[in-house]
Parts: structure tokens; C-alpha cells; sequence
């Protein structure tokens, strides 16, 4: 008797299995590159080289598209960053965090959550009206 949930749940495996047989082609994975090349850099290191690897191999768009698709976050991907990717994605650099405040005395950054424009020190130096 067939089992159609069976069938589907085989011809969907079968589908994922085919549109994941580009990444056989990477050179990421050929032995030369996958001990000696860091495709997943530390925060801070270079990525360089592995963008290098990634420049000559021939299913980088694919590599790109499913790191983009399935909204990967680490490593060189389609000879991108995670950084990279997500300016690829939303369009814009990330924001950068807001700088504190500067005192207007003393030119010291001022606490958070301070409203006035004086640190407290410069306040208490500042000569009281009459």
C-alpha cells in the first residue's frame, strides 16, 4: 500500500539533498583549504584569505544565496562576512552606538542618565546666582 506522507517526506529530502549538492564543488571543501584556511575567523581576525579561496571558486553566488537564505551570522560565506552580509540584507551599515554626552565644564563624558549639561563636580563649582 502507498503511503503518501512517506513519499512526500522522501521526494522533499531528495529536493534538499539536490539543492545542497553545490556545496561538493566549494573549494572551501577540498582538503588544500579546509585545515589551513580560517573560514570562520575569531571577531576581530582577518578574513582575507578565506574571501581569496572564495574569489576563485566556481559556486560562490550559490554559497552566497544560502548564507543569505537560511540568515547565516558566522563565517565567510560567497566570499562575504557576516558583517557584509547583513549590509547586503538590510541595505544600510549597522548604527553606530551613541556617543555620551560631554560635560560642559570640564569636557568629561557625562553619566548616563544625566539630563543636565555639567558633570556634577562642574555644577558645584559653578557660582550660584543671587
Amino acid at each position: 500500500m502507498y503511503d503518501g506522507r512517506r513519499g512526500d517526506a522522501l521526494l522533499g529530502l531528495e529536493l534538499a539533498v539536490a539543492a545542497m549538492s553545490w556545496q561538493r564543488d566549494g573549494l572551501c571543501t577540498e582538503p588544500a583549504y579546509v585545515d589551513s584556511v580560517e573560514f570562520f575567523p575569531e571577531r576581530g581576525e582577518s578574513t582575507d584569505e578565506a574571501k581569496t579561496v572564495c574569489a576563485r571558486c566556481i559556486v560562490r553566488a550559490e554559497c552566497l544565496d544560502y548564507a543569505i537564505t537560511e540568515d547565516i551570522d558566522v563565517g565567510v560565506w560567497g566570499g562575504t562576512s557576516a558583517r557584509e552580509r547583513r549590509i547586503l540584507t538590510t541595505g544600510r551599515k549597522p548604527a553606530a552606538k551613541p556617543l555620551q554626552p560631554l560635560c560642559g565644564g570640564c569636557g568629561g563624558r557625562l553619566p548616563k542618565g544625566r539630563v543636565s549639561e555639567w558633570c556634577a563636580d562642574c555644577e558645584h563649582a559653578q557660582p550660584r546666582a543671587a
